[in-house]
């Protein structure tokens, strides 16, 4: 089992990442940061600016 995040933008697109919540979190907190970086399922790098998020929410898929 691998923990995900489901992060939607407010375009209306989604994305799936491989990382924790508390990790997205984390680094939507720090006052510095202007994207969530992470990788997706297809282990592609994704960059999403932090003024386009709508929300995010922890999946948990059986994806390898």
């Amino acid at each position: 089992m691998m923990k995900l995040i489901k992060v939607q933008t407010i375009s209306g697109e989604t994305h799936k990442l491989k990382t924790t919540y508390q990790e997205a979190r984390r680094a939507l907190d720090h006052a510095g940061t202007v994207v969530l970086t992470g990788t997706n399922l297809n282990n592609r790098r994704v960059i999403i600016p932090i003024a386009s998020i709508d929300s995010i929410t922890e999946v948990i898929d059986d994806v390898d």
